[in-house]
């Protein structure tokens, strides 16, 4: 284990278990984990210190569905801020219970940032056929603003926080068996993402 990775087989968490994503906590004294399993899936925390993994404790959440590009998975983003982590699937996770909070109106690509108050969901509109980038309040979970983003070339795969106002976006472009992967890299800026709340007055 280091300051940025746990020491175990990709796939494989502490004490067999297998998790699909893994965020450490902002103290370091602490593990969030998530399997990948869509019909059962699970929210792990496991306490850390100097000797190492502590015991894992697992909780079961209600059935989900799945963001509709597989790339994502079930993967999972701890805030420090509000001390939730916040999933793929839009469930709001209590780190203290396992509980479900809240539920995100989509699920996608999420990114959430204390810091504004806002979390983003980039997903696939069916009615404008495009994909959209919405922000909520990280709080009360109601929509802030959207944004579609026209002409995008392939499937988001992961979305970070990129400086003070703005985005880098990962797509992947699925290939056939053995091609290399293609795909491509935004950046995305502006009002709408440094400073959500007040773009959307």
């Amino acid at each position: 284990m280091n300051d940025d990775c746990i020491g175990v087989n990709p796939g494989h968490g502490a004490n067999g278990y297998e998790w699909n994503s893994v965020q450490w906590s902002s103290d370091g004294s602490e593990v969030y984990a998530a399997d990948g399993d869509s019909s059962s899936p699970s929210f792990y925390t496991i306490p850390v210190n100097s000797d190492g993994f502590g015991s894992v404790t697992a909780y079961s959440l209600p059935f989900i569905a799945f963001p509709s590009n597989p790339q994502l998975y079930f993967s999972i983003h701890y805030e420090p801020v509000s001390g939730y982590v916040f999933s793929d699937s839009g469930q709001v996770l209590n780190t203290a219970d396992g509980s479900v909070v809240a539920t995100l109106n989509h699920s996608g690509a999420v990114i959430p940032d204390g810091n504004l108050g806002a979390v983003f969901v980039l997903w696939w509109n069916n009615q404008s056929n495009g994909y959209e980038l919405d922000s909520f309040d990280i709080q009360s979970r109601t929509l802030i603003a959207s944004q579609i983003l026209p002409g995008l070339i392939g499937s988001p795969v992961k979305l970070i926080r990129w400086g003070s106002d703005g985005l880098a976006l990962l797509t992947l472009v699925s290939a056939a068996p053995k091609a290399t992967p293609q795909g491509a890299i935004y950046i995305l800026e502006g009002p709408f993402i440094g400073n959500p709340k007040s773009a959307a007055n």
